[in-house]
């Protein structure tokens, strides 16, 4: 197989879908599934204590479930998160937190120990001899870097370390993790605990534009006032936002501007900064979008993401728009087929 250079777009439909079905039995707490955008306020007996540690995000969510169909949790967060109220920002600070608390929630519990779709996504690529990947993960999960962990036996502790993980290998987290932080420019000096000291309206104006992981950051909250917030971005209408170091943004654009071969996988292609980095791709033979429902098959479906990718990114629409990208599998199901192979073949 000729020189390959792949990126793999990684989107809540795929951890959604991370479990392998033979799995189903084994799995200790169905309920820390990886939810979807629409899911993330709707609590259930093992997820209703995270939220109700956050009273602001709380607070809140009531009004975000009755929002859920019109106008979309998208659009509600964004007003939110902007609300010209004070105490509607404040509450929404806590809205990062509580995001924060679920997914490492979810990474721990949903599938603990256990192997994913993502390790057999990794063996599939190995198998095929592709020597340059880069994953761009839109989620704030940590699956992707237990299956690292697994198969290469690296852990990423400090941010470099997701740039090498294997020679020609890296992971870019475009909207954050969480177990990234950013230090507190402004925290309350004589705040008592940690939600205090976050009790300012223009919380996330004063945050540094430095990113560090949980190991970098030491104490989250600390005797000595050293203040850290999750380095995640909400899911607001569009997307307007990265929440990655600057070196890792600037790695994926080389990364899209070198591909050759674009994979998405349970990603929506709504976000806009998801699509102002793809509109860098100068190099493009093939792109392939697997959504794997069959509502996704529909023209209707198809038809505004193939004008964004038109009106964003010219130059994956050309290769897009030549053929039908549209793949009616789940995750798992392009994996186990030969979709891969035949995708790559030279």
């Amino acid at each position: 197989m000729s020189a390959k250079n792949v990126v793999i777009i990684i989107g809540a439909g795929a951890s959604h879908g991370c479990a392998s079905p033979s799995f189903h039995k084994l799995i200790w707490n169905q309920d820390f599934r990886p939810p979807l955008a629409k899911d993330l306020f709707i609590p259930n007996k093992s997820t209703a204590g995270i939220l109700q540690s956050y009273s602001g995000a709380n607070a809140l969510s009531q009004h975000i479930r009755s929002q859920a169909d019109v106008p979309g949790i998208e659009v509600t967060l964004r007003d939110l998160m902007a609300s010209g109220d004070s105490d509607v920002r404040k509450a929404a600070n806590h809205i990062p937190l509580y995001l924060r608390h679920l997914f490492e929630g979810v990474s721990q519990n949903y599938l603990p120990n256990m192997s994913t779709n993502y390790d057999l996504l990794f063996t599939r690529i190995l198998l095929l001899g592709i020597e340059r990947v880069t994953f761009i993960s839109l989620n704030y999960d940590t699956f992707l870097e237990a299956a690292i962990e697994r198969h290469f036996r690296k852990r990423l502790v400090r941010m470099e370390d997701y740039l090498d993980f294997r020679p020609g290998w890296s992971l870019i987290k475009l909207h954050g993790s969480c177990n990234w932080y950013r230090k507190v420019i402004g925290a309350r000096l004589d705040a008592v605990d940690y939600m205090s000291a976050l009790d300012i309206p223009e919380l996330r104006e004063s945050l540094s534009r430095t990113v560090v992981t949980h190991s970098e950051a030491g104490e989250i909250f600390g005797p000595n006032r050293v203040c850290h917030y999750p380095a995640l971005v909400v899911p607001v209408v569009d997307k307007y936002d990265v929440s990655c170091p600057p070196s890792h943004y600037q790695f994926a654009v080389e990364s899209v501007r070198s591909a050759t071969h674009i994979f998405s996988f349970g990603f929506s292609f709504k976000d806009d900064d998801v699509l102002t980095l793809l509109a860098h791709a100068a190099s493009l033979e093939a792109v392939s979008i697997i959504n794997g429902s069959e509502a996704h098959s529909s023209i209707e479906y198809q038809r505004p993401i193939l004008e964004r990718l038109e009106r964003l990114c010219p130059n994956v629409y050309k290769v897009a728009g030549a053929i039908s990208p549209f793949l009616n599998y789940d995750f798992l199901g392009a994996l186990t087929s030969n979709y891969l192979e035949l995708a790559l073949a030279d």
